[in-house]
């Protein structure tokens, strides 16, 4: 368990921490989660030898120890070692990708993962037009439309990529806006963008 268990909770917290960075699910996670159990392990060597090796041949009778060091070692550290080096690396690395104008930025940008999709590459660097419609077309040639303003939330990767938008906007018979919102809606909710074929962005005020 200690050799798979802390690395893999480790990486887990980790793409929680960075925004652009979902996480593994190939044979290459295994190998990552054993060489970082190893780096956590020898990090807590110190505590392993304070808490534990005095008591090697007696551990039934140090029960409270050794459910401690387990806790600490296997759940404790990783997670939250993993998660804080994930958040640190995303503030280090955040608006660099979006202006990489001095040699500081253009370094940090070089470190930040690309965005894995161009829609989390929109939502990361400038977002939505505010206000904009938004025109959702579906795989089966559905469409739905709603304006981005305030009160609209877009989720990105790590999470499963979706969008609310506050206002559902009526479509004419050829499946164009019209300018004019829908009555007694109370918005439009694309809880996963797996299904989505495009999604078309126009002006608010030019579609008055």
């Amino acid at each position: 368990m200690l050799s798979v268990v802390p690395g893999f909770l480790a990486l887990a917290a980790w793409s929680r921490g960075r925004a652009a960075q979902p996480p593994r699910s190939d044979a290459r996670l295994v190998i990552h989660s054993v060489a970082l159990s190893f780096v956590v392990q020898t990090f807590l060597a110190p505590v392993t030898l304070a808490l534990i090796y005095p008591y090697r041949d007696h551990l039934d009778r140090h029960s409270i120890q050794v459910v401690g060091w387990t806790f600490v070692a296997a759940v404790a550290v990783p997670t939250l070692g993993g998660y804080v080096l994930g958040c640190i690396a995303e503030a280090l690395t955040r608006d660099a990708a979006i202006d990489p104008t001095t040699p500081l930025r253009r370094f940090r940008a070089d470190l930040r993962p690309r965005p894995p999709t161009a829609f989390d590459w929109l939502v990361e660097t400038s977002g939505l037009p505010d206000p904009s419609i938004v025109v959702v077309t579906f795989r089966d040639g559905r469409r739905v439309a709603g304006l981005n303003a305030v009160g609209a939330c877009l989720t990105r990767s790590p999470q499963l990529q979706g969008m609310f938008l506050p206002v559902e906007m009526q479509l004419d018979e050829r499946g164009e806006p019209t300018g004019r919102s829908v009555a007694n809606s109370l918005g439009v909710l694309v809880p996963d963008l797996t299904d989505v074929r495009s999604i078309r962005l126009i002006g608010y005020e030019e579609s008055q």
